[in-house]
């Protein structure tokens, strides 16, 4: 067990927990947080910890004060907002004919942008202050921005040779491979899973199985396509983790989704130009022009403001996803994207008059009770973690 780091000016107790091979929804992590798009005008010279100030309350959601502190809100926020965003744009795509997702993700990356430019600019919640004055980190975050960008397009590639049961159940065991990744190249998990994280993260990854059970078509380079999608996802989920609460940058997690989101929208866009979406988008304009708008989903402003409202949404639930992954690490974000599925899909029947079976109905209750078993066993890991108080040494 070691002290803690040594502190000057006060000899407030210093509490010192016992270190753990995950960090299962961890109540404990309180870590804070130029001429290129990289290093902005809002950078600093000196690397301190995060100023944050202001006296709106919508600024205490920016500094992690009252509810967005609490880490079982955070995942909870990033559940529904997650789960919010999903079938809002199936709603754009399906009842819009909005058929464009590189364009719609690159709405999603501006919208972040622009969300963290009011934040920063205008409401002056945060002011980041991690600088980038050195190449190594520069190319940290573009690499994390192309990295977002690729998990993306190898998603959508996979999806595209294989049956869409099979690319679920697959992407499923994301939890699975950050728990490798994460014994892999960080040391947890030395001592091996425990029976009750194995058995309810299998129940979650059986669920989701069952949920989505169908045909499941697939080739052997559709198979690879679609594990090393998910091997891209967990990295971009421990990556996230070690950029906001590791022992690198440390970003904010307004300053981390700024400096990427920009980035990842040329990224988006260049694609979208590549594969001929721009120039279908062009004629979809034209059509709707010509054609006029006598319903709410053939009308070019209701387009509009749902696009508008689709990346205002989408700033919110990637700014929720950081912070989220900041608190409770990434496992427990892979776990809650897992449950996020299948209520999706269970919402999908409301919403999209999709036929539900007895199979798949049991798949979503085991995924559901099975992330319930998953997040207990956080809270009574963290009950049973015995913590020392020491006074801090000058």
């Amino acid at each position: 067990m070691q002290s803690s780091p040594m502190r000057s000016g006060n000899s407030a107790p210093t509490v010192v927990k016992n270190p753990s091979e995950e960090t299962l929804l961890d109540l404990s992590s309180d870590s804070d947080g130029g001429e290129s798009l990289l290093n902005s005008e809002f950078g600093g010279r000196d690397r301190k910890r995060m100023r944050v100030s202001g006296l709106w309350s919508v600024k205490r959601l920016f500094r992690f004060e009252g509810i967005a502190e609490n880490p079982y809100a955070l995942v909870v926020f990033y559940f529904f907002l997650n789960l919010g965003l999903t079938i809002f744009n199936k709603v754009i795509l399906k009842f819009f004919n909005f058929n464009f997702p590189w364009l719609l993700t690159a709405i999603h990356s501006l919208g972040s942008y622009l969300g963290c430019i009011v934040i920063i600019k205008v409401v002056g919640a945060v002011t980041p202050e991690v600088p980038l004055n050195n190449r190594k980190d520069q190319i940290i975050v573009l690499l994390f921005s192309a990295l977002y960008t690729v998990n993306i397009a190898v998603s959508n590639i996979s999806l595209n040779m294989v049956s869409l049961a099979f690319h679920q159940i697959v992407r499923s065991t994301n939890p699975a491979v950050t728990i490798g990744l994460e014994r892999m190249f960080l040391g947890k998990w030395k001592d091996g899973v425990g029976y009750d994280i194995f058995s309810s993260l299998s129940m979650v990854i059986l669920g989701v199985g069952l949920a989505t059970l169908g045909d499941y078509e697939f080739t052997a380079s559709g198979f690879i396509a679609t594990f090393f999608g998910v091997i891209l996802s967990a990295i971009k989920g421990i990556a996230t983790n070690t950029l906001l609460a590791g022992n690198g940058l440390k970003f904010h997690p307004i300053e981390l989704l700024w400096r990427m989101s920009g980035l990842s929208c040329i990224q988006c866009l260049f694609i979208s130009i590549s594969t001929g979406e721009v120039a279908a988008f062009r004629a979809f304009l034209g059509n709707r022009n010509a054609t006029g708008g006598s319903t709410v989903y053939s009308n070019l402003h209701w387009l509009y403001l749902a696009l508008a409202m689709n990346g205002a949404m989408a700033f919110f639930l990637n700014y929720v996803s950081f912070s989220a992954n900041k608190k409770v690490g990434a496992l427990s974000i892979a776990v809650a994207g897992n449950v996020k599925q299948v209520m999706s899909l269970g919402l999908s029947v409301w919403i999209f008059g999709y036929v539900l079976s007895l199979v798949k109905g049991m798949g979503i209750l085991m995924t559901l009770v099975g992330g319930a078993w998953y997040s207990m066993i956080g809270v009574n890991k963290k009950k049973a973690t015995p913590s020392l108080v020491q006074p801090s040494r000058h």
